[in-house]
């Protein structure tokens, strides 16, 4: 009996999990509407955008930790490597805009 509860114990802890979170804009404190959030897992991705309180789920990520990729038009691109996969975790990620340069076209 205590060697089935360790075998389904084993295979619970490899199921795929979770990455829950919030963007922001560190300037203004609003949530980011519109953000693709990736993670490349090699073979494929994960994708996600955010909604219109800003929050995102990625699902079926595996346990290993995952590197984020963030975009949003206007928005500096934003990589988070080494995160940690969690059902209890909800990530609160600040966004900075572009900031201008010469070479940038004015619409």
């Amino acid at each position: 009996m205590m060697w089935s509860f360790l075998t389904v114990a084993q295979f619970g802890s490899n199921k795929p999990e979770v990455i829950r979170g919030v963007l922001f804009d560190k300037a203004t404190n609003v949530r980011l509407e519109a953000a693709v959030i990736t993670v490349d897992l090699g073979g494929y991705t994960v994708s996600s955008m955010t909604d219109a309180g800003g929050y995102f789920t990625l699902f079926n990520i595996p346990r290993e930790t995952a590197t984020l990729r963030i975009s949003m038009a206007g928005y500096e691109d934003k990589i988070i490597t080494n995160i940690q996969k969690s059902e209890d975790v909800e990530y609160h990620i600040g966004m900075e805009p572009k900031k201008l340069t010469a070479e940038d076209p004015i619409r």
